[in-house]
C-alpha cells in the first residue's frame, strides 16, 4: 500500500457493494502504481454468493472419509497404519470355515486390524488409555485379549485344545490364529474345531461385557458358553441336512 498507516486489510472493503468488481477508486488511492494492474487484473467472481466451509484436501472442496485418511497417514507426525493382514493361509482358512457368517467376518476383523480395541482406539485418538480393563496391566492389543490375558489363559487351559506356546507374547497373532485354524488335530474334530472358534468370540464378548457393562463373566462360564455355542451350531447344522 503507498500509506503504511492504513489500516485497510478486509477484502469487502476493496470491492464494490455488488461483490462482483474491485472499487477502483479505491485501489488507486492506496495499493501502490505498480501493483495496481496486478489487483484489478485479479478476476472476482461473477455472482455474489455467500462464504461457505471448504475442505482443502479435495478438488471439489467436499470432506470425504478417503481423503481425510489420505490427511491422516501424511501428517508429519502420525505413526504408521497397520497394514491388514497379508497372511493367504490365514485368509483362506477363515473364509473356508464351517461356521457362521457372524465369526467369519469377526476373524477376518480381527486379522484385518479393525477390531475396536484399546489400542486401536488410542492409535485412532478415541480413547487415552488403552490399558486392558481385565489385568489392569498390559495394553489391550487383540493378541494380549485373545492369548496374553492371564483370562483368556486360564480359560484356554480349561477348554484343553490348544498347545501353550500360543500363550508366548512374542508370537504374531496372525501366527497364533494360523496354528489354530490350521491344526490337523482341530481340523479332525468338528466339536473340538467349532470350540476353539465359539471360544475366540465369547472372549470378544466378555470383553464388550466388561467394557461397556461394567459386567465380568467369569472364565469357567465363559467357556460353558463357548462350548454351549459350539454344540449348538453343530446340531443346527445337523438339523438343516436332515
Amino acid at each position: 500500500p503507498k500509506n503504511t498507516e492504513v489500516q485497510l486489510c478486509l477484502l469487502k472493503d476493496w470491492i464494490t457493494l455488488s461483490r462482483t468488481r474491485w472499487d477502483e477508486n479505491i485501489v488507486r488511492e492506496l495499493v501502490s502504481e505498480e501493483d495496481i494492474p496486478l489487483v484489478l487484473a485479479t478476476k472476482l467472481c461473477s455472482h455474489a454468493v455467500n462464504d461457505m466451509l471448504g475442505w482443502h484436501y479435495n478438488k471439489n472442496g467436499i470432506f470425504s472419509v478417503k481423503s481425510a485418511y489420505w490427511l491422516a497417514t501424511h501428517l508429519p507426525d502420525s505413526h504408521a497404519i497397520e497394514t491388514p493382514s497379508s497372511n493367504a493361509i490365514l485368509n483362506k482358512a477363515i473364509w473356508n470355515l464351517d461356521t457362521a457368517p457372524k465369526i467369519s467376518h469377526f476373524l477376518w476383523k480381527t486379522i484385518s486390524r479393525s477390531l475396536p480395541t484399546g489400542e486401536a482406539l488410542r492409535r485412532r485418538h478415541i480413547i487415552s488409555t488403552s490399558l486392558c480393563l481385565r489385568c489392569c496391566q498390559q495394553e489391550e492389543t487383540a493378541n494380549h485379549l485373545f492369548f496374553g490375558c492371564m483370562y483368556a489363559q486360564q480359560a484356554w487351559r480349561a477348554l484343553g485344545l490348544v498347545d501353550h506356546r500360543l500363550f508366548d507374547s512374542s508370537m504374531a497373532l496372525d501366527s497364533k490364529l494360523e496354528t489354530l485354524l490350521t491344526t490337523p488335530t482341530l481340523l479332525a474334530s468338528p466339536n473340538n474345531l467349532q470350540q476353539v472358534i465359539w471360544m475366540l468370540w465369547r472372549l470378544w464378548k466378555s470383553r464388550n461385557s466388561l467394557v461397556f457393562q461394567r459386567k465380568t463373566i467369569h472364565w469357567p462360564a465363559l467357556v460353558r458358553y463357548a462350548i454351549g455355542d459350539a454344540m449348538e451350531y453343530i446340531k443346527s447344522k445337523e438339523a438343516c441336512q436332515v
